[in-house]
C-alpha cells in the first residue's frame, strides 16, 4: 500500500497509480480542467477512475464513470475504508435523478436522497481523513450545486485545523466564505 500527494494510503502497490491520483489531486484543486491529465489518471488507475471522469468534462464522463464504477463496486472489499466511502459517494453521484436533470452545460441536480447520501459520505470522509481535500471539494461542490452555502463552510470548518499547512485549504476555505456573502439568506439579512 502506497500514499498519495495528502499523506493518504492507496490501496494499490502503483507508484504510476498513485501519480495519477496526485495529478489529479493538483488538477482539481488548482481549479485546472485539464482532461488529457485525468485521462491519463484513468489509464494508470482503473479503480480510482469513476471520480477521474466525474470531473472530466467528457461528452462520455457519466458513462464511463459508470462502468469504471462498476469496476470498482466489484473489488470493493479491497478497498480501505475511505476508498469504499467513496465508491459510495461517486455511486449515488451517478445514480443522478433524470427527472431534474438541467441541460448540458449545467450542474445536474440529485435527487433529495441521492444528495443526504453523497453528504453523509463525503462527511464521513471528513471525519475520519482530515487530509482528504479531494472529498472536501468534492463535497463542497455539491453543496454549492443545491444552494447549500452553510454546508460548504460547514465540511471546512471539520477539516481546517488538520490543513493549516496546505495552499489549497485556504482557497476552498475563501469560496465557502464567498458563497455565504453571496448567499440570498444572508443577504436578506444584511450580513
Amino acid at each position: 500500500m502506497l500514499t498519495d500527494s495528502q499523506e493518504l494510503e492507496v490501496t494499490t502497490d502503483s507508484l504510476e497509480a498513485v501519480n495519477a491520483i496526485n495529478g489529479f489531486f493538483e488538477q482539481l484543486l488548482s481549479v485546472i480542467n485539464d482532461s488529457q491529465v485525468i485521462l491519463k489518471a484513468v489509464e494508470a488507475d482503473q479503480e480510482h477512475a469513476a471520480a477521474f471522469y466525474m470531473f472530466s468534462s467528457t461528452g462520455d464522463a457519466l458513462a464511463s464513470a459508470t462502468d469504471f464504477l462498476n469496476s470498482a463496486k466489484a473489488h470493493v472489499t479491497r478497498a480501505n475504508e475511505r476508498e469504499q466511502l467513496y465508491i459510495a459517494a461517486i455511486d449515488a453521484w451517478i445514480k443522478r435523478d433524470i427527472k431534474r436533470t438541467m441541460p448540458y452545460g449545467k450542474p445536474l441536480l440529485l435527487s433529495e436522497t441521492l444528495r443526504e447520501r453523497v453528504y453523509a459520505h463525503h462527511e464521513a470522509i471528513g471525519e475520519s481523513f482530515k487530509r482528504d481535500l479531494v472529498s472536501l471539494h468534492i463535497c463542497q461542490y455539491h453543496y454549492r450545486n443545491s444552494g447549500n452555502s452553510q454546508g460548504m463552510l460547514r465540511i471546512v470548518e471539520k477539516v481546517l485545523p488538520a490543513n493549516r499547512d496546505s495552499q489549497y485549504m485556504y482557497g476552498i476555505l475563501a469560496f465557502g466564505l464567498e458563497e455565504i456573502a453571496f448567499s440570498p439568506d444572508l443577504r436578506s439579512k444584511n450580513v
